[in-house]
Order: structure tokens, then C-alpha cells, then sequence
């Protein structure tokens, strides 16, 4: 496998996120105790994909004062913070143009809030086989497997 570079988009507004996103990013609120963002960089590095550009410090720099460098997390983390958000992919565009050094040839772009499992090794075989310019992951949850360790007996 190739070098592969993910950019993980932790910017935004996160609007729709409210009331939640008030006073943290997106990727910083909690799920099962740790932020999103903390379950999606562990999942990144048991799939081998340790080069990680962040698109955002966080509200206030928090999300550089939870990872800082990424060594905590056996990863290494950079941090790319354009002058504005030019949305998704003027972001991706941006970064890539601003951090060509640090960044590889092969990128993999993903949501700082996103909870997925899949086989990115498999993805990454599937790109490479094709000689494509893009891949694209869609990735729709199944909500009736969806499960966690929290029972409120308000919902009984």
C-alpha cells in the first residue's frame, strides 16, 4: 500500500449540531465519554492510516490541546488552518496546495464527526486496482445494529 495522507475535516459550523456544537467543535463532543473525534483517529491507526492533517485547532484550540502532535495516540497529527472555510472541498483543496510537503500523493478525506467501520485497506486495493483519480466511500449506517452501553429507563 501506498503512503495514504488522511485529511480529517474537524472545521465548520456544525449548525445542524446545536445545541451540543455551542461551546465545542463537532468532533469534540462526547460519545461514550471521549470525543468523536478521539474514536475516529483510533480507528484510523488499527487500519494503518497514521498521517493525519486536521482542518481545524478547535473552538479556542481545543481539539490541539486534547491530541497536540498525535505521539499520545501513536500517530502523528498536523494541523491546517486555512484563513477561512471554503467548504469541503475548497478545504481539501486549500490544505493540499498549502501543505504539499506533508502531504502524500494518496489522500483520504473524512468528516471529524464521522463513526464508521470500514475496510479502508479494502478501498484503498479497490482505488489502486483502477488507477482512479477518485474513490468515493458512502457510507449509510444501519441504525438497527447501531448500539452503545447507555440505557436511560425515561425511554422503557
Amino acid at each position: 500500500m501506498p503512503e495514504v495522507t488522511t485529511i480529517v475535516l474537524a472545521g465548520g459550523a456544525a449548525i445542524r449540531m446545536r445545541p451540543l456544537s455551542l461551546d465545542k467543535s463537532k468532533s469534540m463532543i462526547s460519545f461514550m465519554g471521549k470525543p468523536l473525534l478521539f474514536h475516529l483517529i483510533r480507528f484510523l491507526k488499527v487500519c494503518g492510516l497514521s498521517d493525519i492533517v486536521l482542518t481545524s485547532t478547535g473552538i479556542n484550540g481545543e481539539i490541539k490541546d486534547y491530541f497536540s502532535d498525535g505521539r499520545k495516540y501513536e500517530v502523528s497529527i498536523t494541523y491546517y488552518e486555512g484563513e477561512r472555510w471554503y467548504g469541503t472541498a475548497g478545504t481539501v483543496k486549500e490544505a493540499m496546495q498549502e501543505m504539499k510537503e506533508k502531504i502524500s500523493d494518496t489522500i483520504m478525506v473524512i468528516y471529524g464527526d464521522s463513526l464508521l467501520r470500514a475496510d479502508f485497506e479494502k478501498m484503498l486495493r479497490f482505488h489502486l486496482d483502477r488507477g482512479s483519480w477518485c474513490t468515493i466511500l458512502y457510507h449509510r449506517p444501519n441504525f438497527e445494529s447501531f448500539s452503545y452501553d447507555y440505557h436511560d429507563k425515561g425511554f422503557e
